[in-house]
């Protein structure tokens, strides 16, 4: 089983497709449920749409490089840029008391990110910044089911009028 991957993309749009396949493959090599490969994939598509829209000023020549860990039930993710300084973990929460439509725009990827990673830390060092998140993979989130999450395909579960769905 292959535990580790490091790569770096450009910081360009057109390489999500390949952050993509690259975190797919490594789900599968180290044997990660579909459901933490998901979460794992909103929460790095999210974090370099972000760098890649805000933050890096020579698009051509701009990197992000990943650094992608599976020790026991721990997955750990490190994404580091030399682009403008920002720290996401900083952002305002959005304000999720109002509708969508009065709702300002902005923040609520970083929120989900914040939501959904166990553990999130940055730091500013030498012109990079650089994001370590940790993600359990033993809990329900990261697709770990528990006999009660799981529907044998043999049952069948009862609608509110009493009838077989």
């Amino acid at each position: 089983m292959d535990n580790s991957l490091t790569f770096k993309l450009k910081c360009q749009m057109t390489e999500l497709e390949n952050l993509r396949g690259k975190l797919s493959l490594f789900g599968q090599r180290a044997g990660l449920p579909p459901k933490a490969i998901w979460i794992i994939n909103l929460v790095l598509d999210e974090l370099f749409t972000n760098i890649v829209s805000y933050g890096c000023e020579d698009r051509g020549n701009d990197t992000v490089r990943f650094t992608i860990s599976r020790i026991g039930d721990d997955l750990f993710i490190k994404m580091e840029d030399t682009c403008i300084p920002f720290n996401p973990l900083t952002s305002e929460p959005p304000d999720m008391t109002c509708g969508l439509a009065e709702r300002c725009i902005g923040g609520i990827g970083l929120h989900l990110v914040r939501q959904m990673m166990d553990h999130l830390q940055y730091r500013r060092h030498r012109n990079t910044n650089i994001l370590e998140m940790k993600k359990s993979l033993s809990d329900k989130c990261a697709g770990r089911e528990t006999e009660m999450d799981v529907v044998k395909p043999d049952q069948k579960t009862k609608g509110k009028k009493g009838k077989a769905d």
